[in-house]
């Protein structure tokens, strides 16, 4: 193949007539043989990447995108989830059942759950499903376990990682 910077050569005439030139850069006439499309991940209004990942990458598979004790790096989640933990809740289930269970019932069942002391088994089978969905390392007495004794870091942390892998919209509380 030519390697030439021209977009077009001509083809060596033996007549001496002018010949069309003709097209050396590829043409993609199968859709599915074209090279797949670039996705940057929006950046924040502020400039700074929210989940510590670079301007324009996107969080990979099987990673934690922030630590379970991360809550600094958006401290607003943070408090919500600390102060009110149902809204945040809330709000995971309904992004988690892709708008399945509304906002307000996630939240609530939570709610109600608080009273009986089980409201872990519901945030953690939540848990299960993001890290199942992202192919995210672990396992159910792991997930039990973090949301038995760490509830709120817990539930902070999954609301972070909704938001890193764009399943919520950043700044939303």
């Amino acid at each position: 193949m030519d390697r030439s910077p021209d977009r077009y050569r001509f083809p060596s005439s033996t007549s001496g007539t002018d010949a069309a030139p003709v097209r050396t850069t590829p043409v993609y006439q199968d859709p599915s043989s074209a090279p797949p499309p670039t996705v940057q991940a929006p950046i924040p209004q502020n400039g700074q990447p929210r989940n510590g990942l670079p301007p324009g990458s996107a969080p990979t598979l099987g990673a934690w995108t922030t630590g379970l004790c991360g809550c600094c790096q958006d401290c607003a989640s943070c408090f919500v989830g600390h102060w009110c933990p149902c809204v945040l809740v809330g709000k995971n289930v309904e992004a988690i059942d892709e708008g399945r269970t509304s906002c307000a019932t996630g939240g609530m069942i939570f709610f109600l759950l608080q009273f009986t002391g089980v409201c872990c088994v519901y945030t953690c089978l939540y848990r299960k499903s993001l890290r199942e969905t992202y192919g995210i390392p672990g396992g159910p007495v792991e997930d039990f376990c973090t949301d038995c004794w760490c509830l709120c870091c817990s539930i902070c942390q999954v609301y972070r990682e909704l938001e890193h892998r764009h399943a919520l919209n950043p700044g939303e509380l």
